[in-house]
């Protein structure tokens, strides 16, 4: 690293910085709905930066693409949305009359979904609502969506969370998915083919990104993000007694994955 770099780095403080950014975009909407002034910037470890306008994580059912639409109307029953984010996909089930739960680490994106009106919102781990619960919750669909496959982090860490979700299910139970296919990637970028060899040679899984969030001079502690095929959700899911039902593909990288109970 250079002088400078070092010093940027030591400038930046480590906190909510995903929550602070989808506060400020939601205050840039308040002004001009058209408005591009909050990005959300997510740093990879390798140095490569993934920016888009932070209005994103607000759009309506209208803006969604067709798989992802397709997706969320699966929802059926009691709802819990892991990683709701600024309540995108749970304020619209909402609005349709479902009972739907949002569940996030971000104090920022907790506070803001309360504040545009979702009922039920609480802020903690897959683990920590297990936990808290102790057991008595049962949903019947949750949403894993906005990326959210890449909370499985990981082979490792997988299990335990597909696991915790098992045992808050009821019967018959589901998981609406969406993740980014580390393939498809990799043969439309070199940057990303070249981390997922990096990744390979690491004995990692060769879409399990490390990253962080920033804004402006706020960042999020580093963390795994993983990104894999549907084949390889297939293989994960099995390890916790979950299975691929239906993938629904788009004309990119993009899917979105229904997992049922396999025991």
């Amino acid at each position: 690293m250079t002088r400078d770099t070092l010093l940027a780095e030591a400038a930046l403080r480590v906190g909510d910085a995903f929550g602070e950014m989808l506060q400020a975009a939601f205050y840039e909407m308040t002004i001009d709905p058209d408005a591009r002034w909050t990005y959300d910037i997510v740093e990879r470890d390798d140095g490569d930066f993934l920016v888009m306008p932070g209005t994103y994580w607000f759009e309506p059912p209208a803006r969604w693409p067709a798989h992802v639409a397709a997706g969320v109307d699966k929802a059926r029953g009691r709802v819990l949305d892991v990683g709701c984010g600024a309540g995108r996909h749970a304020l619209p089930l909402q609005e349709r009359g479902a009972e739907v739960t949002g569940l996030d680490t971000s104090p920022g994106a907790v506070r803001l979904c309360r504040r545009r009106g979702l009922r039920s919102v609480l802020l903690a781990t897959v683990a920590d609502h297990t936990a808290a619960d102790g057991g008595g919750a049962r949903y019947d669909t949750f949403l894993l969506l906005g990326g959210n496959v890449g909370l499985l982090q990981g082979r490792e860490h997988a299990p335990e969370l597909l696991g915790a979700l098992a045992a808050m299910s009821a019967q018959g139970a589901r998981i609406i998915a969406d993740s980014l296919d580390p393939d498809v990637l990799g043969r439309l970028d070199p940057t990303h083919a070249a981390y997922a060899e990096l990744n390979r040679r690491r004995g990692r899984m060769p879409g399990q990104a490390r990253m962080r969030v920033r804004h402006k001079t706020m960042t999020t502690p580093w963390f795994d993000y993983l990104y894999c095929s549907p084949a390889e959700l297939g293989e994960l899911a099995e390890t916790a007694g979950w299975r691929v039902e239906e993938v629904l593909p788009s004309e990119g990288p993009s899917y979105v994955a229904t997992l049922v109970r396999s025991v």
